[in-house]
């Protein structure tokens, strides 16, 4: 995959990074994390949205905020979501996807904040 070349950054706290920022622990051992189950009863379960003052968000939003800032014109900078890792530079997403022949290409996204 030609995207190899390019040295970059995916900040990263584990496979259930998501589930951590709702709300679950995690639990880290030697090379991966795993987050402690936090719906005991399927009627009953806390709401499933990202709590920006979880620690685990502020810590990526943290962990992406100094790689932008010291991988500047060094190196690209994932974003911390699920799946294959997305890359942020100069304002543009950059996601690697697979065409309907199996063929892998590296596709820009331009982002539109709204605040």
């Amino acid at each position: 995959w030609g995207g190899e070349i390019l040295p970059y950054f995916w900040p990263n706290l584990g496979p259930d990074v998501q589930a951590a920022c709702m709300g679950a622990e995690l639990e880290f051992g030697e090379t991966t994390s795993w987050s402690r189950p936090v719906i005991e009863n399927l009627d009953h379960y806390p709401p499933l949205v990202i709590d920006p003052q979880n620690l685990y968000t502020r810590t990526l939003l943290e962990m992406t905020r100094l790689s932008l800032e010291m991988g500047r014109g060094r190196f690209l900078t994932g974003i911390p979501l699920p799946g294959e890792p997305k890359i942020w530079k100069k304002g543009k997403l950059y996601c690697r996807e697979e065409d309907e022949d199996g063929f892998q290409l590296l596709v820009r996204y331009w982002l539109k904040w709204n605040n």
